[in-house]
């Protein structure tokens, strides 16, 4: 625990073995003396998690060899971005743990209305679903009881995320009648990944195309030139219902060329490419 206060920052307190406890600890100060309402409400939370996470890691459960159903609920209250990142390592290590069964942690249930936090315990590099992971969604409702919803897949995504979802949906039955709402929705993707996270220029991406394959990726690059911002633009293609599988191809065929196929097969859930790290866009 000293090694974890020591490496996120907390340098001005440690624990010690207790004089006056067998087998205890005391918080102490690197000047010897110690005041316990001197720590903040992050530090006392940090070190609640600390010593629960080290309980449960340890051999010494009372005695006994059951199998232990950890719950944890928001241990992130006033605590900076860094801590918490490392409070959430060290809860999805015993997510794994709990999962391949290397411990006495046979389950692991976590608590948050904080959907920063949500987001990285429910981190995973693999992209396939799995059935021993389960989410749950609870409904208030000012009116009638509240309910609890469970989901197979996590259903807290980013917007970036969401977006991919509807240029998944559009290649199944049922999906777009008509390219527009999903030339805005690639429009915004590209925007994002190329121009904002990878600083890829447009034309380098254009001389990839030609013919009507061009005309599209240019319709496609229109966001960032008032594409998003009125109703009606003067772009010199003009999308029609036969012409969605089109948008999906040049739309695949963007990210093939600049060598982003990882990226896209990922955002698209192929299992074939279940990771990918995203944010490194190279210039061409």
């Amino acid at each position: 625990m000293n090694r974890v206060l020591s490496d996120t920052g907390f340098t001005s307190f440690r624990l010690a073995a207790s004089e006056e406890l067998e087998d205890g600890y005391t918080i102490t100060r690197n000047d010897g003396a110690f005041d316990a309402g001197s720590l903040s409400e992050g530090e006392r939370t940090f070190l609640s998690f600390l010593y629960y996470y080290h309980l449960l890691r340890s051999a010494r459960t009372g005695g006994s060899a059951a199998p232990i159903l950890a719950v944890i609920d928001d241990p992130i209250s006033s605590m900076d971005s860094d801590v918490m990142v490392v409070v959430s390592a060290l809860i999805r290590g015993l997510v794994d743990e709990a999962i391949n069964g290397g411990g006495q942690v046979a389950q692991v249930v976590v608590l948050t209305h904080n959907v920063h936090f949500h987001k990285e315990i429910t981190y995973q590099r693999s992209r396939k679903p799995d059935k021993r992971r389960r989410y749950f969604t609870i409904r208030k409702y000012a009116d009638r009881a509240h309910a609890i919803e469970s989901f197979e897949t996590n259903p807290i995504k980013s917007s970036y995320g969401r977006l991919w979802d509807e240029v998944r949906n559009a290649g199944r039955a049922g999906g777009y009648e008509t390219p527009i709402g999903l030339e805005n929705t690639m429009r915004r993707i590209l925007e994002t990944y190329f121009n904002v996270l990878g600083d890829v220029g447009q034309d380098s991406i254009l001389d990839k195309f030609t013919g009507d394959d061009r005309l599209i990726c240019h319709s496609l690059f229109m966001w960032a030139n008032g594409g998003s911002h009125s109703i009606f633009d003067d772009n010199d293609h003009s999308p029609s219902m036969h012409s969605v599988e089109t948008y999906l191809s040049v739309f695949e065929r963007i990210f093939t060329e600049t060598k982003q196929n990882q990226h896209y097969e990922m955002m698209m859930a192929r299992e074939e490419h279940p990771t990918d790290d995203w944010t490194e866009v190279p210039a061409l």
